[in-house]
């Protein structure tokens, strides 16, 4: 049994590779990155936007070498999945998970909807995992550490991936609390010791000083603080709407627990699910915290709630935020799911039930994304976005000079000029300073 789940793990993965080959994909956060990354590609000055620098980097010094096409981007993009799910199978074996439950949840990383979506765009959601997750591998083996000395150094290697991952996306941020955290030694056994012990505040403020320097890196290297930086854009959201759209946002991030839970865009089911599950999966998800809480690694647990936190508190809704934790909070529930099985046995219908069900959607989302790719020069019949499916008409059916003066815009030369699998004569002509001639709208 367990070769077969091995087996049958390591070919998924390689069947998904596949996805190397397929068209190149757009949407707004993707093109901003393209946007900055170009200038500076051309002897210019990276291009403002909120994004942190390591993506627009990555892209200037692959457009210098000459290596920028679909192909290689979702490339690293696999590659950072595969790092992903190497860091979290020795995460549930630090935390002493059994073998069955470490392959259904990287089964479950490779099937979930989302991730499926994403991994197949240029931009960062994936990118980060392998990174967030590798800090908190780091932060596993720093509580773990009997001397001083291999403590800090794991500590630090902690702090430097955090680094990284701040440079990929501020929203890595709450790594530093959990860093704080651990290199205190609080822990929920000694927490009432500490306090007792008067050195509370101190420990408090030494978790402050730590989340400090994180904010503070992340406004120097990043635009976190700028015009448009996340800073500025919370504060504006607060003062239009208040508390109500606080709430009305909230109500969508639930949503985004329920489409994570049940696999599914709620774009995809009947609206009384979406409500249904908007309440029942985000309550399944806190009893599998609360329960967690007795076998979970501390840091773990540290980091899903903060992040939890930030997520509710940014004023903005995508199920993709949530991926950065998403493995730890699969693991939380296909924990949960076997324990209830072993338990009791009315419990068994509704887990396999669960787990088909999960199985099934996933491979429905990688289908379809295939069936997307299947349909060649068409492909921009199958694309939602009002400005993006004109583009890739153009960009499939048509060369530069027929296309009319008003319509070649930015998603049209990013088609071109990146995508080595379209049928586009022109593409060898096409020089990265032509950017300038395809405004963006």
């Amino acid at each position: 049994m367990k070769k077969v789940l091995l087996v049958g793990n390591c070919a998924l993965f390689v069947a998904l590779c596949l996805f190397v080959l397929s068209p190149l994909r757009l949407n707004t956060d993707s093109m901003r990155l393209f946007a900055m990354a170009l200038p500076a590609a051309v002897g210019g000055a990276y291009g403002i936007d909120q994004f942190p620098p390591f993506y627009p980097h990555l892209l200037c010094g692959l457009m210098k070498v000459g290596w920028c096409n679909s192909v290689v981007l979702l490339t690293i993009n696999f590659a950072a999945l595969f790092l992903t799910l190497l860091i979290l199978y020795k995460i549930m074996r630090l935390n002493g998970c059994s073998f069955i439950e470490m392959m259904v949840t990287v089964t479950s990383v490779q099937l979930c909807w989302c991730i499926a979506k994403h991994v197949l765009y240029p931009q960062t959601d994936v990118i980060l995992l392998p990174f967030f997750l590798g800090c908190l591998l780091a932060v596993m083996y720093a509580e773990r550490s009997e001397y001083w000395v291999r403590k800090t150094m794991w500590l630090i290697l902690a702090v430097v991936i955090a680094f990284v991952a701040l440079m990929v996306r501020t929203a890595a941020l709450p790594l530093f609390a959990v860093i704080g955290v651990v290199a205190i030694g609080i822990t929920p056994k000694n927490f009432i010791a500490v306090i007792r012990k008067r050195v509370f505040w101190l420990s408090a403020l030494a978790l402050f000083a730590t989340l400090a320097i994180g904010v503070v890196l992340a406004i120097r290297f990043t635009e976190f603080d700028s015009e448009g930086g996340y800073f500025k854009m919370f504060k504006a959201f607060m003062s239009r709407g208040g508390t109500s759209k606080f709430l009305a946002v909230g109500r969508y991030h639930l949503e985004e627990i329920m489409q994570l839970s049940l696999n599914v865009s709620s774009a995809r089911i009947p609206r009384l699910v979406v409500v249904t599950g908007s309440v029942v999966m985000p309550i399944v998800f806190v009893w599998a915290i609360v329960k967690g809480w007795l076998w979970l690694d501390w840091c773990l647990l540290l980091a899903l709630l903060g992040y939890g936190l930030e997520i509710f508190l940014w004023p903005y809704t995508d199920a993709r935020f949530f991926l950065p934790v998403f493995p730890i909070a699969a693991m939380l529930m296909v924990h949960l799911g076997f324990d209830l099985w072993r338990r009791n046995k009315i419990f068994r219908p509704i887990v396999f039930l669960y787990i088909v069900g999960f199985v099934f959607m996933g491979l429905a989302s990688w289908g379809w994304l295939a069936r997307q790719w299947h349909f060649g020069r068409d492909f921009y019949r199958h694309t939602t976005n009002s400005i993006l499916s004109p583009a890739f008409k153009n960009a499939y059916m048509l060369e530069i000079k027929d296309i009319p003066e008003n319509e070649r815009i930015f998603p049209v030369f990013l088609i071109k000029k990146f995508d080595p699998l379209h049928s586009c004569k022109e593409k060898e002509g096409l020089a990265l300073e032509d950017y300038r001639a395809f405004p963006a709208q």
